[in-house]
C-alpha cells in the first residue's frame, strides 16, 4: 500500500463571487470564508470513507505523510494546498489524475480529443461521475465525494504503470510548487507597482489610439516613422522594439518621453495586473505551474502566470526568499542551441561549445564577418545572436528580421538575408545546406514525422501530430483538444518539427537535472520552473553547497545523453532578480 487517494470538499459561494471560478487557490483558501467540509479518503485498495472530523483528518493525513505515502488526487494541486494551508500537512509525493491524463492523451493513449476533467475520463473505467449540485441538494455530499474517490483510483490503477517514473517525478515537483508557497513578498514594491499604474489608468484609452497618439506628438513636434507589416500595411512604428520608440523614451521633451513610456504601459497591463493578483494572494506566496501545459511537455502558469515576468521586473524582483532562506537561481546556459547541435550531430557547433567559446562571437567573427573572434564587436555579436538562436528552427529572412527586433536588434533585409545563408551553408548537419538539398536534421525528422504521425525523442516520449494529412501543398494537424488555443489546423513543416524537438528534448533534460539537485538535497524546495530556468528555496547555511552542485549537475550529461555538452550558471540572492 503506497498511495492515499483523497478528495476535499470545501465551502463555496457562487452568487458572492467566492470560488475557484473567480479566485486564484491561495485567495480562496486564504478568504475568511474558507471551510473544510470534509474529505473522502481511500488507502490502497480499501473502501473510500468520508472524513468531516477536521481534527480526524488532519491526524489521518499526518499519519499519512509520516508514512510517506504517495498523495493522489484529481486536481491534487487543489487538494494539497487545501492539506497544507488548511491542516498544515504537506507530503513528499504527490500525483495526479487530471495530469496523469495530460501525459495519456499526449502519448497517444488517451484520444487526443479527450478532456482531463473527471467526468470526462470516467468513461475510460466504465464509471459515471455524480453531480455536485444534486448532492448538495440532498445532503449525500459524502457519497458523492467518495465516488469521486472511487473514479480517481480506478484510473489510476488502470492507467499509472503507463506513465514512467521520472514523469511522476515532474508531476510532483510541479504539485509541490502549486500547492506550498515558499516566496516572501515585498508588499510596498507590489503595492507601489499596482497604485502606480491604477493612477494613470485614465490616459491609457488615448495613447493606445495611433491616431491620438500621432496626433499628440505632432502637437510636439515629433514627426512619427512608420514601418511595414508582413501584410504590407503601413503602421506607426510604437512598439517597443522599434528604434523610433527607443527614441521616442529618450527623447529631450519630457512630455514626449511621458507619452511613449504611457503607450508602452497601456499595452503592457500585465506587470500591475499580477502585481495585484500576487497582493490578493498573499504573503508568501505559492507559484502554480501546470504541468505538461504544451505539446511539447513544458509547463505553463496557473491562476497568475509566473513564466512570463520581465527580468528586472516589479513582479520579478519582489518574489524574496522566507526568513533563514536563500534563493539559489540557476539557468541552462543556451540549452536549446546546444541540444539541437546534439540532436543534429553538428560538429561544428558542439566543438565550439566543448571549447568554452562564445557562441555568438564565433559565429560572426568565423562565418558572418570572417574576422579574429577577439575583434568582433559587441554590435556584430548583437547581429549573431538572434540568428544563432532563430535560424536552426527554419526562419527566413521576414522571421529573422522579426525574431531579432526581440533582442532589440534592426536587420537590414541584406543583413538578414546573409544571416541565413550563412548559417544554412555552416551547419548543413542541421539543415541541409543552403538549398535544402542534403540529409540534414530538418530532413530526416520532417520525413520520418509523415511517415509515422509523431516524433520520438531521445528520451523515447513521443509528440504527436493528430490527423496528419496534406491539404493542398502544406500538412496540417489537428492539435490536441488540452492544448487547444485556437480552432485553425496548425500546418506543420520541418520548423515546427524541429523546434518541437528541441524545446521538448531541452525540457528533459532541465527537469531531470533539477530533479537530481532535489533528490540530493531534500532540504532544497523547487520554488519556480521557467523553461530552462530553475529557483530554489534552501537553507541559507546550505546555500553555497547546493549552488556547487546545481552547476554540477546543470553540466552533468543524463544517461540517455552522455556526450551533450551541457552547461549550466547560477547565483545565490535574497530575491528573484535575475
Amino acid at each position: 500500500m503506497r498511495e492515499l487517494f483523497i478528495d476535499f470538499e470545501t465551502y463555496y459561494d457562487e452568487k458572492a463571487k467566492y470560488s475557484l471560478k473567480y479566485m486564484t487557490t491561495l485567495e480562496y483558501v486564504r478568504d475568511p470564508r474558507f471551510k473544510i467540509l470534509g474529505a473522502s479518503v481511500a488507502y490502497g485498495d480499501h473502501r473510500a470513507m468520508w472524513i468531516d472530523d477536521i481534527e480526524t483528518l488532519r491526524a489521518v493525513l499526518k499519519q499519512a505523510a509520516e508514512r510517506d505515502l504517495i498523495f493522489v488526487g484529481h486536481n491534487a494541486a487543489f487538494d494539497a494546498c487545501v492539506a497544507y494551508e488548511g491542516l498544515g500537512v504537506r507530503f513528499k509525493r504527490y500525483r495526479c489524475t487530471m495530469l496523469m491524463a495530460r501525459y495519456l492523451i499526449s502519448q497517444n493513449i488517451l484520444p487526443p480529443d479527450s478532456g482531463t476533467a473527471l467526468r470526462d475520463l470516467a468513461p475510460f473505467v466504465d464509471m459515471e461521475k455524480g453531480h455536485l449540485d444534486e448532492a448538495l441538494a440532498s445532503g449525500n455530499v459524502d457519497e458523492y465525494c467518495n465516488l469521486d474517490v472511487e473514479i480517481c483510483r480506478a484510473l489510476y490503477n488502470k492507467y499509472a504503470d503507463k506513465v514512467p517514473e521520472i514523469e511522476w517525478t515532474f508531476m510532483s515537483m510541479h504539485i509541490d510548487c502549486s500547492a506550498v508557497a515558499k516566496f516572501d513578498l515585498d508588499i510596498p514594491l507590489l503595492k507601489e507597482t499596482a497604485e502606480k499604474a491604477k493612477a494613470r489608468e485614465h490616459l491609457f484609452p488615448v495613447v493606445r489610439k495611433d491616431d491620438a497618439l500621432t496626433a499628440l506628438l505632432a502637437k510636439r513636434g515629433v514627426t512619427v516613422e512608420y514601418k511595414r507589416t508582413p501584410k504590407g500595411k503601413d503602421k506607426p512604428a510604437f512598439a517597443k522594439t522599434d528604434a523610433f520608440m527607443k527614441g521616442l523614451l529618450e527623447h529631450p521633451d519630457p512630455v514626449v518621453r511621458q507619452l511613449a513610456e504611457l503607450r508602452l504601459e497601456a499595452y503592457s497591463t500585465n506587470e500591475r495586473n499580477k502585481a495585484q493578483r500576487f497582493l490578493d494572494a498573499g504573503s508568501p506566496l505559492a507559484c502554480p505551474l501546470l504541468y505538461y501545459a504544451a505539446h511539447t511537455g513544458r509547463s505553463g502558469g496557473r491562476d497568475y502566470n509566473v513564466q512570463n515576468m520581465k527580468r528586472g521586473g516589479a513582479c520579478r524582483v519582489a518574489l524574496k526568499a522566507m526568513p533563514g532562506k536563500k534563493l539559489v537561481i540557476i539557468d541552462s546556459s543556451q540549452v536549446e542551441v546546444r541540444t539541437l547541435a546534439w540532436l543534429a550531430h553538428e560538429e561544428v557547433l558542439l566543438n565550439t561549445f566543448r571549447r568554452g567559446e562564445d557562441v555568438y562571437k564565433a559565429f560572426a567573427g568565423n562565418y558572418l564577418f570572417r574576422k579574429p573572434i577577439d575583434e568582433v564587436t559587441k554590435e556584430e555579436r548583437q547581429i549573431a545572436k538572434p540568428a544563432v538562436l532563430a535560424l536552426g528552427f527554419g526562419q527566413g529572412v521576414t522571421g529573422l528580421i522579426a525574431y531579432a527586433k526581440n533582442y532589440g536588434v534592426d536587420l537590414s533585409d541584406e543583413m538578414a538575408a546573409r544571416c541565413v545563408s550563412v548559417y544554412r551553408e555552416t551547419f548543413t548537419a542541421i539543415t541541409g545546406g543552403r538549398f535544402k538539398h542534403k540529409d540534414g536534421l530538418w530532413q530526416r525528422e520532417f520525413a520520418f514525422a509523415l511517415a509515422n504521425g509523431y516524433t520520438e525523442l531521445p528520451t523515447k516520449r513521443r509528440l504527436y501530430y493528430p490527423g496528419l494529412r496534406k491539404d493542398g501543398d502544406e500538412y496540417v494537424f489537428t492539435k490536441h483538444a488540452i492544448f487547444l488555443r485556437d480552432t485553425t489546423f496548425p500546418r506543420l513543416w520541418p520548423g515546427v518539427v524541429i523546434e518541437n524537438i528541441v524545446q521538448a528534448t531541452a525540457r528533459d533534460l532541465v527537469f531531470g537535472q533539477v530533479a537530481d539537485i532535489l533528490a540530493k538535497y531534500p532540504q532544497a524546495d523547487l520554488c519556480l520552473l521557467v523553461h530552462d530556468e530553475a529557483v530554489l528555496s534552501v537553507p541559507e547555511a546550505d546555500a553555497e553547497e547546493i549552488m556547487r552542485y546545481a552547476e554540477v549537475a546543470f553540466k552533468t550529461p543524463p544517461a540517455w545523453a552522455p556526450d551533450i555538452p551541457v552547461k549550466g550558471e547560477g547565483h545565490i540572492s535574497d530575491r528573484y532578480d535575475k
